[in-house]
């Protein structure tokens, strides 16, 4: 066995949990040998292939992962790229949401273009929601990975 291939074996490790607010996130735990930035990939058989941004430099990273959808099982594997520019995947990680949480508010979507995420249908260029909770309106609007939530107060 080569040196480079001893210095990747076991590099990356991946832990998921079930997050303790909301059955739809997921906390990540990404433990690397070295000094890595880190991002989580994860799909399912109906959604295309996401990722979270990438973490800065270091060796213990932790992430919430959100935007998943209800009874739904998932892949997750962790991207860590070291500081010699090396490029590891930890091993497929199986994860499966629970049940839509109760009280979730309805979402009226007023815009979107054809090409959703595969939860919310969200655009990947543009999409403005609309949701209406007690007397706040919540805007948001999604373009490309951003997303600006503006909150006003609802006339009566």
């Amino acid at each position: 066995m080569s040196q480079a291939d001893e210095t990747t074996l076991g590099a990356v490790e991946l832990i998921l949990s079930p997050h303790p607010d909301n059955s739809l996130m997921v906390n990540a735990s990404v433990v690397t040998a070295s000094n890595a930035r880190v991002a989580i990939r994860f799909n399912s058989a109906d959604t295309e292939r996401r990722r979270t941004a990438y973490t800065d430099f270091g060796t213990d990273h932790n992430r919430v992962v959100l935007g998943l959808r209800s009874d739904t099982t998932y892949q997750f594997t962790a991207v860590a790229v070291f500081e010699s520019g090396e490029k590891v995947l930890s091993e497929a990680v199986e994860f499966k949401t629970g049940p839509q949480p109760t009280g979730v508010p309805e979402v009226n979507l007023l815009a979107k273009n054809e090409q959703g995420e595969g939860g919310l249908p969200f655009s990947r260029h543009q999409a403005i929601l609309v949701v209406l909770s007690g007397d706040l309106m919540k805007r948001a609007s999604l373009s490309g990975t951003y997303m600006v939530i503006c909150l006003q107060q609802v006339p009566r």
